[in-house]
């Protein structure tokens, strides 16, 4: 923990809402046909370690600075990534409202955030985010393929 501060994150803040305004226009504008709405895990105590470990990597992706700030060319790559998993997400989004709801496009709206939010963690340095990361992304994939991969 000697490598990080406490304070706030402006980059950890603006990568979470980046990946959130598709979700903001959902609760706000539901499609008619919305399957995504059921997406909850047939066992509460899976739906528990969801959450918390999302509440917890975005807390921590927000609070949690690293005190290191070197540019690489790795951090190019990396940001390419980064922005393909984005993209593709608001493109699956735009799928979605169209009406175009296949088993595919349910998952990549599982799978292109949780890959986000882990490789965000590894931008910004943040190897302590980088755990409930991972678990986030294992439950979400997970409850999603489970409901909607049968």
């Amino acid at each position: 923990m000697k490598k990080y501060r406490f304070g706030f994150s402006p980059m950890g803040f603006f990568s979470f809402l980046l990946v959130m305004l598709p979700n903001i226009i959902w609760m706000i504008n539901p499609p008619v046909n919305n399957p995504v709405a059921g997406n909850t895990a047939s066992n509460p105590m899976i739906e528990i370690v969801q959450n918390v470990s999302q509440y917890s990597m975005i807390a921590l992706l927000t609070i949690l600075i690293h005190k290191e700030n070197k540019r690489d060319r790795m951090n190019k790559v990396l940001l390419g990534v980064i922005l393909f998993c984005l993209l593709g997400y608001y493109a699956l989004w735009i799928t979605y409202y169209t009406g175009i709801i296949y088993p595919w496009v349910l998952v990549g709206l599982a799978v292109l955030p949780s890959l986000y939010f882990l490789l965000i963690c590894i931008k910004l340095k943040n190897t302590v985010a980088i755990i409930p990361s991972i678990i986030f992304g294992i439950t979400h994939v997970g409850i999603t393929c489970s409901n909607f991969l049968s």
